[in-house]
């Protein structure tokens, strides 16, 4: 009945473009997964702190002249997150069926194509405002944001690769970051390392909730390859490394104030969270009803993430 009155009524035609206009840009708002990309954000902005507290202490007269605050990095990190998060969408329609029919493309909200056109445009507007930074910064942000769309159509169905690519996509960010100032610190590389491990291990407890979704898509992952047990134990192992990785800057920042509040941030950051979504993940295949143990895990471990970002974040003070 609508149909009809649509087609023979000019105003309701124009009603229901712009009720279509409105979901597909929440459709787009939803998959370029808004709160991923201001943790991106976030993590470039660290990294530029992080360096500039190194120069600031190493030589206080350089304060003012080595601090280049830049636009640029931060919103290229969200467009270029964005970017690969909607190509991930548009390439994901089978696993997403199972594993996350509440996603913008299941659900009909848009299409495989406009998800691929958007993640085309954020591609773009990233590339432009990497050119924008420090020389540095920008080859490694143009590397960054053609490797974030390459990850689906070629290394998502892979065992620990994938993985490993994303990790280090996400550390990336707070390389560009310090690069935008200059050097590539202490402080800056001991970031990179814990949360490039932090994220592995996400990843790897990610595969573990996505292993149905997988294996029907015909998607190779390190859960459907060694089964929930044995992405488990692996995700333990890549956790305790990350923990071990912690030990770098609590001894190197022994003599500072902020070492106490770092240590119990980066506690709760990495230890508890990830131990917790372990043991979730390793005891789900002796349950009838895993899927909400997945996602409190998932949940437990971005806040981990959060928090231990904030523990570097201290290291700025």
């Amino acid at each position: 009945m609508y149909g009809y009155f649509a087609r023979t009524h000019p105003r309701a035609r124009g009603t229901s473009a712009i009720l279509n206009s409105g979901r597909v840009l929440r459709g787009m708002w939803q998959a370029s997964r808004p709160h991923n990309a201001a943790t991106a954000a976030a993590s470039t902005t660290l990294g530029t702190l992080l360096s500039y507290a190194s120069v600031r202490h190493v030589s206080p007269s350089l304060v003012g002249a080595d601090l280049h605050w830049h636009w640029g990095a931060p919103v290229c990190a969200v467009l270029a997150v964005a970017a690969a998060n909607l190509y991930n969408d548009a390439c994901d329609l089978a696993a997403d069926r199972v594993n996350a029919p509440h996603r913008p493309i299941p659900q009909g909200l848009i299409t495989t194509r406009q998800a691929a056109l958007a993640a085309a445009c954020c591609a773009m507007l990233a590339g432009l405002c990497a050119m924008q930074l420090q020389s540095n910064a920008r080859a490694l942000s143009l590397v960054a944001i053609v490797a974030g769309l390459v990850y689906s159509p070629a290394l998502k169905s892979t065992v620990l690769v994938g993985n490993a690519w994303v990790a280090v996509l996400s550390a990336a960010t707070i390389a560009v970051g310090a690069l935008q100032v200059g050097p590539m610190t202490p402080d800056v590389w001991m970031a990179v390392v814990s949360l490039t491990l932090f994220v592995l291990a996400r990843e790897i407890l990610k595969c573990i909730a996505d292993r149905a979704g997988d294996a029907q898509a015909q998607l190779t992952s390190v859960a459907t390859h060694f089964g929930e047990r044995g992405a488990s134990w692996i995700m333990l192992a890549v956790s305790g490394l990350c923990v071990l990785s912690l030990a770098a800057p609590l001894y190197v920042h022994s003599q500072r104030p902020s070492v106490g509040p770092f240590a119990l941030l980066a506690v709760a950051g990495s230890v508890m969270p990830l131990v917790a979504a372990w043991s979730l993940s390793a005891g789900a295949s002796l349950r009838r009803s895993s899927a909400p143990r997945y996602k409190a895990a998932l949940r437990l471990t971005k806040a981990g993430g959060l928090l231990l970002l904030g523990a570097f974040g201290l290291l700025v003070v």
